[in-house]
Order: C-alpha cells, then structure tokens, then sequence
C-alpha cells in the first residue's frame, strides 16, 4: 500500500512541477493562470 501512495504523490508531484513550469512561461499572474487551469491558486502558491 505505501508504494501506491508513494506512486501516486511522485504522480502529483510531477503534474504540478509540468503545472509550475506552464505558469512560469505564461507570463500571466498566479490567480488567472489558476483560475483557467482549474488549479485552487493556494495551490499554486505553494509549489511555486
């Protein structure tokens, strides 16, 4: 069990560092780019 939870953390860990790097190259401030990938901008904040 704790390897399906270790799978599915690196899983997320790597949409959000895919996630980051779009915003990052967006150019757009953090709560629009959240607000139109569907990403809670708290979130966001913090993997920034």
């Amino acid at each position: 069990m704790n390897n399906a939870i270790n799978e599915n953390s690196n899983k997320n860990n790597q949409e959000m560092n895919l996630v980051v790097a779009a915003y990052r190259q967006s150019g757009m401030g953090l709560e629009r780019f959240a607000r139109e990938r569907g990403v809670p901008p708290g979130r966001l904040h913090y993997w920034v």
